[in-house]
């Protein structure tokens, strides 16, 4: 089906749920969501009420993780119009602020990996191996601080390079300074994680110094239309960087993916075992550019069920694309409420059994698993909001695992275990101090 046939069954599809008012569960509705006439901008999409928080793409320029606890993601805005330029970020081997940055001496650009809201492009260059490196600084057991040990460079649209350096993140506050190259113009921005209470990420411009006001919190939107750099393959054998336009998930946000599937007659019950946290789990592949016929295409027999961090899931599955001339995204989405998710609770023969509970500094999980493979174990707050994920090797059998907690405050949260060859256990456990 071309664009033109579409655009007009959207048209007359959009009249008919008009004429017969608000929709209740297990019913459609179209949501038209735009990137903008040469995707000059970005669309927040809120599910649950509709709404849409359009901004231009030079609205903010880093997202900073303000989720309680030790996380300490930091972001780079990637999107970019196709006529404007892009914001680039390269590292140093500096670790003085005050010294003097030559542009031979940058290496990268460096990127988001988009997987999750805890680890941007700040922290690409963290290892793996030590918990307690950011990529941009060192976490302190003793002061429960982060302290900025690497000079970044971010080159503005403009093409303007500014020095930018995350000082520290102390008692909750980021304290980031930025200035030219050779230490000129130097500007301080804080930002407190108190001031954040409904969201677990704060956008800034760094061009003006300021936090962007403007974009909601992530409570208040669940799925981000916009352009990003992805690694893909350019078909002969390279990997290249490449600037996409795609469908970012909220934190907390989960989607399972079906394909090949009859979207009237598909059944959430068939994919909550595939539920994934990625943020990228939609991304860009929704739709593909048909050469012989000069138009976007999107498949009719893929569905996106989303469930949302409050825990209500939808039923979405987009329906046309216009591209770089309006940047027209259609979706039909259809609530189905909050639905029982047994399937995906108790995969593992088991769920987690976590003890002591409440816990002060350190937590044991047990659990029993049928087969051996390679998981991981995630800690997400009542909020949604993934806050630690921790690599684990399952083995056949029964299975224990240590779990230090004595960097996250006091409350309630969430555990889950979730591997490629099995589904998820989850356990909830309680800090007390």
């Amino acid at each position: 089906m071309n664009c033109k046939s579409l655009s007009k069954m959207r048209q007359a599809s959009l009249l008919l749920l008009l004429a017969f008012g608000t929709l209740q569960y297990g019913q459609a509705q179209f949501i038209e969501v735009s990137y903008g006439a040469g995707y000059a901008q970005q669309a927040f999409l809120d599910l649950q009420s509709g709404q849409q928080t359009v901004v231009g793409n030079t609205t903010w320029d880093l997202a900073l993780s303000v989720a309680p606890g030790p996380d300490a993601g930091i972001f780079l805005n990637e999107a970019a119009g196709s006529e404007g330029a892009p914001l680039n970020l390269f590292y140093t081997d500096e670790t003085d602020f005050g010294a003097d940055i030559g542009e031979a001496s940058l290496q990268g650009p460096i990127f988001n990996t988009e997987a999750d809201w805890s680890n941007g492009a700040f922290n690409t260059l963290r290892d793996p191996e030590d918990p307690f490196d950011y990529g941009w600084g060192q976490y302190s057991t003793t002061s429960h601080s982060i302290s900025g040990n690497r000079v970044f460079v971010l080159q503005l649209r403009d093409g303007r390079l500014r020095k930018i350096w995350i000082e520290s993140l102390s008692n909750g506050v980021y304290t980031i300074r930025h200035a030219n190259l050779d230490g000129s113009d130097e500007q301080v921005l804080e930002v407190d994680k108190a001031g954040f209470t409904n969201t677990s990420l704060a956008f800034v411009n760094i061009s003006s110094n300021t936090i962007a006001t403007n974009i909601p919190a992530t409570s208040n939107w669940d799925l981000l239309f916009t352009r990003y750099i992805t690694p893909l393959d350019d078909g002969e054998g390279n990997t290249l960087d490449y600037l996409v336009a795609g469908t970012l998930s909220a934190p907390g946000v989960e989607v399972a993916i079906a394909n090949g599937v009859d979207p009237t007659a598909v059944q959430f019950a068939d994919y909550a075992a595939s539920l994934n946290p990625r943020a990228d789990a939609i991304g860009y592949d929704w739709k593909t550019f048909d050469l012989g016929t000069f138009q976007w295409m999107v498949p009719q027999d893929r569905v996106y069920f989303v469930r949302r961090a409050s825990g209500e899931t939808w039923k979405l599955s987009f329906v046309d694309f216009e591209g770089a001339s309006t940047g027209l995204a259609v979706l039909q989405a259809e609530p189905l409420g909050i639905l029982s998710s047994t399937k995906v609770e108790s995969s593992l023969g088991t769920a987690l059994k976590a003890y002591p509970n409440p816990a002060r500094d350190e937590v044991q999980i047990l659990f029993d698993a049928a087969s051996a493979g390679s998981a991981s174990l995630t800690v997400w707050s009542i909020h949604g909001q993934r806050l630690m994920e921790v690599p684990v090797e399952v083995n056949s059998g029964l299975n224990a695992l240590s779990l230090p907690v004595n960097g996250l405050p006091n409350g309630v949260y969430a555990l889950r275990l979730s591997g490629a060859s099995w589904q998820s256990a989850a356990a909830r456990i309680t800090i007390k101090r």
